[in-house]
């Protein structure tokens, strides 16, 4: 399956050099899973990973501190990364709600 990418919602910044925040959703197939989320936080704007069955039922949600990336990342993540594989084999498509921060 491919991805799908959704963006449900976009603030409009208040004032010039604040933060704008951007939620992304993605439809992933189980074994796409990790690589995603491993790929997303090697981006390093990411504020919150949320993970959700086809049908919208919240599973694991992964707060994430901006500028962590790389091994520091890895390293912390890596106890949900092992928990997400196991469940990406239980469930065949998966929604990954992504929120972004970005410096406008």
């Amino acid at each position: 399956m491919s991805e799908q990418e959704i963006i449900v919602e976009q603030t409009e910044p208040e004032t010039p050099g604040s933060e704008q925040v951007r939620v992304e959703e993605f439809t992933l197939s189980g074994s796409q899973v990790v690589d995603k989320i491993k790929a997303l936080i090697q981006e390093g704007n990411v504020r919150r990973i949320t993970l959700k069955t086809e049908s919208g039922n919240r599973l694991i949600e992964l707060p994430l501190t901006l500028g962590v990336v790389g091994l520091v990342a890895g390293t912390l993540v890596a106890p949900a990364l092992t928990v997400i594989a196991g469940l990406a084999a239980v469930v065949a498509k998966w929604r990954v709600t992504v929120e972004k921060v970005e410096t406008v």
